[in-house]
């Protein structure tokens, strides 16, 4: 039985979040509150957020954060 390493459940859950956002824009600006409070395990994730955060964001809603 394999075991998976700490936080591994938590980086699939974000990756899967994040790629269901990347790939659905659409959807992003009703989801955009709860991307903002979703902290991230994993770096790359958590440079993918703020990622989607920027390109949804004015300057002056950038500032506000």
């Amino acid at each position: 039985m394999l075991v998976a390493g700490e936080g591994v459940e938590d980086r699939l859950r974000e990756g899967v979040i994040l790629a269901t956002l990347l790939s659905t824009p659409q959807v992003l600006p009703e989801f955009m509150h709860l991307l903002e409070r979703m902290r991230c395990v994993a770096p790359e994730n958590d440079r993918l957020r703020h990622a989607l955060i920027a390109a949804e964001t004015t300057p002056e809603e950038a500032r506000a954060l």
